[in-house]
Order: structure tokens, then C-alpha cells, then sequence
């Protein structure tokens, strides 16, 4: 597992929200929903300051729920006009045929589809819940990818569904058209910012201070569960900021790319065990294209040869090539399958703040970078604060 090398000014993806309008309710929402939607002009110029701070390979474009901006696929026309790869993360509600074409034309590059069991939702149908997901999310996948629109699925993970996450994982694992994943640890939002003030004015009791900033993250039990069930190890990690660095569970993002090689019925993964070599690719992708990688396209070929050199440099060079040998059989595809988990933000016993080191997850407000899960909630704390 390899640390990412980003810094503040090379973390190369940024949130851009566009709209604090939404069409569903979500358990996990740390959205203030207050009616609003930003116009190009005001997008255009966030997007423009967002450039003077940062490399950015890749923008998430986000709300509130983003489709129900007007001018979103001029949005997405203007940052590919930029050359900066564009992800849509959208409920999908009112995700048709018909938007779906005109987001390809636009220049959109993948659809992140948050659909999950927290969601209160009209457009679920089966048996269950968990049955009416699934089946929305495939069916939803398959519209996207016929119009050469990659697809993740977005989802939030609370302790009490800790034990699906392999369900979650193999579904991926087995899907045709869902290549990515993005899981985002679900934490209180708002009670963490009570917390933060009772701790920085010295209102919380002692046992508060002795725990608050050492919980075990579910970050932690998620990379055991894939390690038990599947053998796998992350890919790559990003830890806490400073002011908590080097504590246990010090992983604060963690991601995992797996070859994976699929027939109709079933499916063969390559664990792939990273090293000094993948960080020197990483620096030789940048040192190319003059911005680090966030999203790329995964494509067969650079699948297979990832398989190799990481099969001869591990010394499983005949594992590697039986691997891909198999891959060239009937009926079998390589596909790359990319997960991402997401902790959520933790305080220290004087009530700082510590985060992700060089947080990809960024937004603007007013001008300033800040971490998007606490963008609303610091903000309405400052508002009450000042009044």
C-alpha cells in the first residue's frame, strides 16, 4: 500500500457544487438545502479560481442533486472545454435516455450513481429495499454505459450495514457496466461541530477529551472485511492531516484497483500488490500530462500490462500470465474495478479539526478551499456564532 503523493496545490480533484436543490431524501445528507442554483456566470468564475490554486484532472460536479440545474450540460461542456475530465454524482431520478445523450455530448466522462438503502426514494421496485436498489442501480448502469458513459456506483456506508460491504463489493466485481466505487463513511455532521465547540471552549468533561480523535474508523473494519473475504490489501491510502497522523487507523482515504476477469456466470480477480514502482508511475503520469490522476478510463490493454509488470516485479510472473491467458478464453472480458472509501473527519481534544492530508474532496467557499462534508455545517456555526 503506497501513500499518494499529492500536495494542496496537486490534489487533482475538486467538488464543484452547483445547486442546493434536491428531488430525494438521503439518511446521510449533510446538504443545507436552502433552494438556491448557481448560475454560469458565478460557476464559471469558481471554476477559473479554482485553477489558480490547484492542477485538477477531474471535477465532480454535485448539489443538491445537479440535474436539476438548467444549464447543467453547458456546465459540463465548459469544464471539458478545459480539458478536465467530468464525473456526475446524481440520484438519477430524472436520469432518461434522452439527458443521458445529451451528457455524452456534452463531454461528459462518468456518471456516479448515488443510489443506495438510505435513500427515500419513489422509483424502487422488487421485493425489498435492498432488491430495489440493485435493480435500479443495474438498470441505470446499462442505459449509461450503452452511451459510452463510464459508471461508479455512489454509496454511504452507516455501521449497521458494515457487514454487506462484501455483498456491496462482489456486486461490483460481477457487474458488466459498474466499474467504479466510491464510499463515503458516514459520520454526524452536525453533531461533530457541537462537539468541536464544546471542546474549543473547554465545555467538555475529561473522558470526552481522552476519547474524542482516537475511534477506531470504519475505514479499518472496511479493509478487514475486504482482506478476509476477498484477500485483498488497498491500492493506496491517504492519512489524517498532521494533528492526528500516526495514530492507529491512521487511513483516512483508501483505495483498491482490481483486474478483474469475468465470464456470464463467474469471475476471476489479480491482487494486485503495490509498491515503489506504482508511485513512480504515478510521478511519471504527472511529469506527462503536468496534473496527478484522479479518474481514468480503464481500458484492456493497460489492465493486462498492469497485470504483468506487477506479477514480475511481486515475483508471481506465472500467476500474471495464467491470469491474462484465461482472460483471452471465450466469452471472458478484463476489466479494471476501482474502489474508493472515505472516513469521515475527526477532532482532537482541543477541538482542532484533522482531515484528510491534501483532502481531494474539496470545495470553494467564498473564495477558500474547504473539505466538503463540513462545508455547510462550519458555515451555518459561523453564521449562528456571529449573530
Amino acid at each position: 500500500m503506497i501513500e499518494m503523493p499529492w500536495r494542496a496545490a496537486s490534489s487533482p480533484h475538486f467538488a464543484l457544487e452547483i445547486n442546493r436543490i434536491c428531488n430525494i431524501s438521503c439518511k446521510g445528507c449533510y446538504k443545507k438545502l436552502d433552494g438556491t442554483t448557481k448560475d454560469m456566470g458565478h460557476i464559471m468564475l469558481e471554476l477559473d479560481t479554482l485553477l489558480s490554486k490547484k492542477s485538477i484532472q477531474t471535477v465532480s460536479i454535485c448539489g443538491g442533486e445537479p440535474t436539476l440545474h438548467p444549464e447543467l450540460c453547458d456546465i459540463i461542456s465548459y469544464i471539458h472545454s478545459r480539458k478536465i475530465r467530468t464525473s456526475l454524482v446524481t440520484n438519477g431520478l430524472i436520469l432518461d435516455g434522452y439527458l443521458l445523450d445529451r451528457l455524452k455530448k456534452a463531454g461528459l466522462d462518468i456518471v456516479m450513481l448515488h443510489i443506495d438503502e438510505g435513500q427515500d426514494r419513489p422509483d424502487l421496485s422488487g421485493e425489498s429495499k435492498e432488491e430495489g436498489v440493485r435493480l435500479l442501480r443495474s438498470r441505470m448502469a446499462a442505459a449509461a454505459a450503452s452511451r459510452g458513459i463510464d459508471v461508479g456506483i455512489s454509496v454511504t456506508v452507516y455501521k449497521e450495514n458494515l457487514p454487506g460491504i462484501p455483498a456491496l463489493i462482489e456486486s461490483v466485481m460481477k457487474s458488466e457496466n459498474i466499474d467504479y466505487l466510491f464510499a463515503t463513511n458516514y459520520f454526524d455532521s452536525a453533531a461533530f461541530v457541537k462537539q468541536r465547540e464544546f471542546l474549543k471552549n473547554g465545555s467538555a468533561g475529561h473522558e470526552a477529551r481522552k476519547e474524542t480523535g482516537r475511534f477506531r474508523t470504519m475505514n479499518q473494519d472496511i479493509r478487514e472485511a475486504l482482506s478476509k473475504e476477498f484477500s485483498l490489501e488497498p491500492f493506496s491510502y491517504l492519512p489524517y492531516d498532521g494533528l492526528t497522523a500516526g495514530e492507529d487507523n491512521d487511513l483516512s482515504w483508501m483505495s483498491y484497483y482490481i483486474p478483474v476477469m469475468r465470464d456470464k456466470k463467474n469471475y476471476e480477480i489479480f491482487r494486485i500488490k503495490s509498491n515503489h514502482f506504482d508511485k513512480m508511475l504515478i510521478y511519471v503520469h504527472r511529469l506527462i500530462s503536468g496534473r496527478f490522476a484522479f479518474y481514468f478510463k480503464h481500458r484492456s490493454f493497460v489492465t493486462a500490462a498492469r497485470v504483468i509488470v506487477n506479477a514480475a516485479i511481486t515475483g508471481r510472473f506465472h500467476e500474471g500470465i495464467n491470469f491474462l491467458n484465461r482472460a483471452r478464453e471465450k466469452d471472458c472480458r478484463l476489466r479494471a474495478k476501482s474502489l474508493v472509501f472515505e472516513s469521515g473527519p475527526r477532532l482532537t481534544g482541543k477541538g482542532e479539526i484533522s482531515c484528510c492530508v491534501f483532502c481531494p474532496n474539496a470545495t470553494l467557499r467564498n473564495g477558500k478551499l474547504v473539505h466538503l462534508c463540513l462545508a455547510d455545517s462550519l458555515e451555518e456555526n459561523e453564521r449562528k456564532n456571529d449573530n
